[in-house]
């Protein structure tokens, strides 16, 4: 399971940093031609936007192995060290019930949309919704495994100190 998760990670990072340097491109083609150019290409506003939308579905995985999502925890912090671990596995059991229900919702939208194109670059329009697939089964997996984590590691919280411990998040 651990190379797996070294795979998706790799995986999710290059598809999230190509997805960037694609944007980049775009929108320097962009001001390059509003700048140079008598004519401005009517694709590229799409175009950044779905590199954008790739960009984001991409790197939403990996954001919750890191920690990277915003959270508020003043009122979590003042409870007892094991209601704190009890709670977050309790929050990231909802989290993950929410995105595996948004994750089949956006499977039934990408086949819904089959046969449509986007105006400006002429694509199926699953190209764009298939990333929302993407970001929401990530977001699953990736709660899923932290879940995993947290609840084999639980026994080890109750003893521990605060400095032992570290961020319980």
């Amino acid at each position: 399971m651990k190379y797996f998760f070294i795979f998706l990670d790799r995986f999710l990072w290059a598809g999230s940093i190509l997805s960037m340097l694609a944007l980049v491109a775009v929108v320097l083609l962009q001001v390059f031609a509003r700048v140079a150019m008598p004519v401005v290409p009517a694709w590229t506003e799409e175009a950044s936007r779905l590199c954008f939308i790739w960009c984001v579905a991409f790197a939403a995985g990996p954001a919750v192995r890191e920690r990277a999502y915003v959270d508020v925890d003043s009122f979590i912090n003042h409870l007892p060290l094991r209601l704190r671990v009890l709670l977050a596995i309790l929050i990231d059991c909802l989290l993950a019930g929410f995105t595996a229900t948004l994750t089949y919702e956006a499977a039934k939208l990408m086949f819904a949309v089959k046969g449509h194109t986007s105006a400006a670059l002429q694509w199926p329009m699953a190209v764009f919704y298939v990333a929302i697939w993407l970001q929401t089964l990530m977001l699953t997996i990736y709660l899923l495994q932290l879940i995993w984590r947290r609840i084999s590691r639980y026994p080890h919280h109750i003893d521990a100190t605060e400095e032992q411990l570290g961020e319980v998040r």
